[in-house]
């Protein structure tokens, strides 16, 4: 039976985060659409939008990945994201002329690990636990002093937990646990004037800044050549302390979200310029028209597959693994999205249990 906002089962509008990054954009046309103003959005860079999940003060929202780990208490809600299967262009490491030699740096000590993580998987079960642990004792015993020192600095965005936490991940990876690299910007967006700097950047800023830098570490690239794997930088999840009842009021809208993930990924192949013209028409458009947002949009990817769900467990073994992150409860957080990952979708596509 529908309430007075026309959802089954939810009890006046549900009440979601939103990241206006052009990444999602599709998917917020078509999702306002399905939800024809049924649900309130609440709008803010992913840190932001991180922050009210674990509050409680919103019900929903595609946020970092990483906080399924840092946060015990956030659930996964259904296998929709933001995620690429190689290069996903608006996240990388963006290194200035200046740093060209620690790009090599970087460059070669990937290779390494590419062939130290085959050499650790093998022909073994899928065990993202165990690889983790292997990878890091593998990686960090190849380490010297000198490729630490070589890596440079890197400026963090604040606006990215699940960036972040990857660049992170990454770095103790390739120039062991002890190595010091990071700084992080006070800014969201740049500002900070220097022009030596090794830059992770994100979103929009990261598509409008790309040719300022002549050497580019993509990040989602990275992965897919370390791995062969999807990366998976967001994901709808519930907010804090969300129970039973409240997950099953909200499946009407999870069912939403779903089915217009898969209408703006088939759109974003085939249509893309339908909306980048209702971008450019819009508040958000500032910048776009220099972006090749077609290109873009074809890397996008909203629908998890049980391989994106492998590649993020992956991930969050290996943040954990390597301390990256260090949640306050790991062992029940990683057996919890070791379950999801194998758990199989009820006819609706929203995850059948979460606990």
């Amino acid at each position: 039976m529908a309430n007075g906002n026309g959802l089954p089962g939810i009890s006046g509008s549900a009440s979601l985060g939103w990241i206006n990054y052009w990444n999602l954009w599709p998917l917020r046309l078509e999702l306002r659409k399905a939800l024809a103003g049924r649900a309130e959005f609440r709008e803010g860079h992913p840190s932001q939008v991180n922050k009210w999940l674990v509050e409680g003060s919103i019900q929903m929202a595609p946020a970092s990945s990483i906080c399924l780990l840092k946060h015990n208490q956030l659930n996964f809600a259904l296998p929709v994201g933001v995620a690429s299967t190689g290069p996903v262009m608006s996240v990388y490491l963006g290194f200035p002329a200046t740093r060209r030699a620690a790009f090599e740096v970087w460059q070669e000590r990937i290779a390494d690990l590419r062939a130290t993580y085959a050499r650790v998987t093998g022909l073994r079960p899928f065990d993202p636990r165990q690889i983790a642990r292997d990878l890091f004792a593998a990686t960090s015993d190849s380490v010297t002093p000198v490729m630490a020192a070589a890596a440079g600095m890197i400026r963090l965005t604040p606006a990215s937990a699940a960036s972040a936490a990857m660049t992170k991940t990454l770095h103790k990876l390739l120039f062991g646990p002890d190595a010091r690299g990071f700084e992080t910007r006070t800014d969201v967006v740049h500002g900070s004037g220097d022009q030596d700097a090794i830059e992770l950047l994100i979103g929009d800023e990261a598509l409008k800044r790309r040719n300022e830098f002549p050497h580019i570490l993509d990040l989602g690239e990275v992965w897919n050549r370390v791995t062969g794997l999807p990366f998976v930088f967001a994901v709808w999840q519930l907010g804090a302390n969300t129970d039973a009842v409240e997950a099953a009021a909200l499946r009407p809208v999870m069912t939403a979200v779903k089915e217009s993930a898969e209408l703006a990924q088939a759109k974003m192949r085939v249509a893309a310029a339908d909306y980048r013209a209702a971008l450019l028409d819009s508040p958000w458009g500032s910048g776009a028209e220099a972006v090749d947002l077609t290109r873009y949009w074809r890397v996008i990817e909203y629908v998890l597959t049980p391989q994106h769900l492998r590649g993020l467990v992956l991930y969050l073994c290996l943040a954990r693994a390597t301390g990256a992150i260090r949640p306050d409860n790991d062992d029940a957080a990683l057996g919890r999205l070791m379950r999801w990952q194998q758990q199989t979708a009820d006819a609706s596509g929203v995850i059948s249990s979460l606990h």
